[in-house]
């Protein structure tokens, strides 16, 4: 308990807010157990776990992001690798999937999905595995090689089904250039959404790239482009979704509406 407390006193010191409960996890991602398990077993007499324990902790007091120091963030019930080249998934992009879950629930026919920006491909991934039958194939862009090497490695790990691994493919593109939208499809999107000049806290090792824009109105550039390349396709997406803030959001679907009115359009606000 000792050395548990040590590690608590040192994350409290690095002003981590749940000082406590990330102790006990890092504990369990260097035993790779379960957390509750070994709150129940853990004796710590393994060298090499100590050591591993240790430097998740000195990586942690350092300003590093917890999915970064073990290397992965959970998202709907999976664990997804993440990487410099790769954001952090947030529980607002678990929304975003959720959402598009609900709508493909109410279709009848299996359906072309497009997902833009993919990052770890957390978005891709989590939709193939809870609506299969609902997916006739989907198409996961990134303008990120090293992003898209991520994405694929979590397709392996999370995916054991082969059917599942066949229907979603990777691809590196800048958000829809090049790409030919068939009828009936959907487009999902998380793009980088917060102004350069905004106070966000961001924890080291995150992509600035993934993360921020510029901003033209009001309304982040990424977005604008996509927009634009959606007025450009000859088919015009059955439903888009995105994630954005909520203070883009009002903007943004006045814009959508007054060229794009036949397409339904809906925003995940953060």
């Amino acid at each position: 308990m000792m050395i548990l407390s040590n590690a608590i006193a040192i994350l409290k010191k690095a002003k981590i807010k749940q000082a406590k409960q990330e102790v006990w996890d890092l504990l369990a991602a260097a035993l790779n157990k379960n957390k509750s398990e070994v709150i129940l077993t853990y004796r710590p007499t393994d060298k090499i776990v100590s050591k591993k324990f240790d430097a998740y902790i000195k990586t942690r007091a350092g300003g590093f992001p917890f999915a970064y120091v073990v290397g992965y963030q959970p998202f709907l019930g999976q664990n997804y690798l993440v990487t410099k080249d790769t954001s952090i998934p947030r529980p607002a992009t678990e929304d975003l999937v959720l959402a598009v879950e609900k709508y493909l629930n109410k279709i009848n026919k299996p359906i072309k999905i497009y997902d833009i920006g993919t990052g770890s491909g957390c978005i891709a991934i989590s939709l193939g595995l809870r609506c299969p039958d609902k997916i006739k194939s989907l198409a996961a862009t990134d303008i990120s090689a090293s992003a898209l090497k991520i994405s694929r490695k979590n397709l392996i790990s999370n995916s054991r089904e082969l059917e599942i691994k066949k229907m979603i493919i990777f691809k590196k593109a800048d958000l829809l250039k090049d790409i030919v939208l068939p009828k009936n499809c959907v487009v999902v999107a998380n793009l980088p959404y917060v102004a350069r000049d905004a106070k966000t806290a961001l924890g080291k090792g995150e992509p600035k790239k993934a993360i921020f824009c510029k901003y033209e109105n009001g309304l982040p550039v990424p977005y604008l482009e996509l927009f634009k390349q959606i007025r450009k396709q000859k088919n015009p997406p059955q439903t888009v979704f995105l994630e954005m803030p909520r203070t883009c959001s009002f903007g943004f679907q006045k814009l959508w509406r007054s060229t794009l009115p036949q397409t339904p359009l809906f925003i995940i606000g953060v």
